[in-house]
């Protein structure tokens, strides 16, 4: 049988073979924060500690929470536009005490998110 008659099988070359392994030794504790961490960010632990090591910061996803918390401050772009139209009919005094009402809630939020991270 010649090697024209073979089937390619198993696995494409990669275009690029990492082929120099490295080893790291972790305690439990270590290879527990590494593990968290490297889900959170969606991705392995491998890939993970590659990249923390070459450019030195990943950023985790956003949470489901930290995005509904983002979609509710979005919501509110609308109410703000509410607060510039009723200023312009019934007058600055009921606006401005609208707006502390939307400050606070926005307030509320945004201090949610940030004390997440």
């Amino acid at each position: 049988m010649t090697s024209q008659s073979k089937k390619n099988t198993g696995r494409p070359t990669k275009p690029i073979k990492r082929e120099k392994p490295m080893g790291v030794r972790l305690t439990a504790s270590e290879r527990f924060i590494i593990t968290q961490k490297a889900e959170r960010a969606g991705m392995t632990q491998t890939a993970y500690i590659r990249h923390q090591a070459i450019h030195g910061k990943v950023i985790a996803r956003p949470s489901e929470e930290d995005r509904n918390i983002a979609r509710q401050l979005i919501k509110m772009a609308a109410d703000i536009h509410q607060l510039v139209m009723i200023a312009d009919k019934e007058g600055m005094l009921r606006a401005t005490i609208q707006y502390e009402s939307l400050r606070n809630r926005i307030d509320k939020l945004i201090d949610h998110f940030n004390c997440d991270k």
